[in-house]
């Protein structure tokens, strides 16, 4: 009798064990679920992230990209499609490399938005016409050959011209032949010039953010009409400035 007690005594403490060690697996496996929940919020929170600055490269101008030309997603892996036939603890380590991953993909891009602001690429006017390239072509003046340093927009007096990319205003007035002319620097190896305005609307020394309204299309100075001469300088010498003109269309288009 004795012996059968000790038994029963003994079947009831490893009983006891067991579901001792059993609340503490449920436990943790709750704790474990609760983390991949909220590990899945932070992924879900950094993926809007990336959206939000993904689209603030598409920048806007007229005629420009249209939003949908724009990536509306950046391959976030959902919580459906992680395999949850694994232990909790296989999963979290799965998404805990998912949010250091994404994290990181969210500095880059802050990065390159940044660098991005401060290079001339917006479309300087609101106006898609081009009607003088970079490079040499015939003076409409002298009728000979000639540099043509910058670009021509044309389009009806007092179209709004806006800055390609932040930087501050170097120059802003009357220019000789460029007429009313704005002249900014971006702060890294880039200038822009904009000439030839009917009305300056920015100031020497105010600092001016891409895509803002600057000014308005004129035919001042040395102008044969109402257009927009526009000009890159990096380093110091004129550039094309096309290429970087189109870079968000190229860019979003490959």
């Amino acid at each position: 009798m004795i012996q059968k007690a000790n038994e029963n005594e003994r079947l009831q403490s490893r009983v006891n064990e067991l579901n001792q060690q059993l609340n503490t697996q449920q436990l943790t496996f709750e704790k474990d679920r609760r983390d991949i929940e909220r590990q899945l919020a932070e992924l879900r929170s950094i993926e809007e992230q990336m959206i939000e600055l993904i689209n603030q490269l598409n920048v806007d101008r007229a005629a420009s990209l249209s939003s949908n030309n724009v990536p509306d997603k950046v391959g976030l892996v959902k919580s459906s499609e992680l395999k949850i036939n694994r232990p909790y603890s296989a999963i979290k380590q799965e998404v805990s490399g998912l949010v250091a991953s994404y994290q990181m993909a969210v500095s880059q891009l802050e990065e390159v938005n940044r660098d991005l602001k401060k290079t001339p690429i917006h479309w300087p006017a609101a106006s898609e016409t081009v009607s003088s390239h970079f490079g040499y072509r015939t003076d409409p003046f002298t009728n000979t050959g000639s540099f043509h340093s910058g670009i021509d927009l044309a389009g009806p007096l007092g179209t709004d011209i806006y800055v390609a990319g932040d930087g501050i205003i170097e120059f802003a007035g009357y220019q000789g032949a460029y007429g009313y002319s704005i002249l900014v620097d971006h702060g890294n190896s880039y200038k822009t010039r904009y000439s030839h305005l009917n009305e300056v609307k920015v100031k020497k020394g105010e600092s001016v953010t891409q895509g803002q309204l600057i000014g308005s299309m004129g035919t001042t100075g040395r102008s044969t009409g109402v257009h927009l001469h526009y000009e890159v300088i990096k380093n110091g010498k004129h550039i094309d400035p096309f290429p970087l003109m189109t870079f968000l269309q190229n860019a979003f288009n490959e």
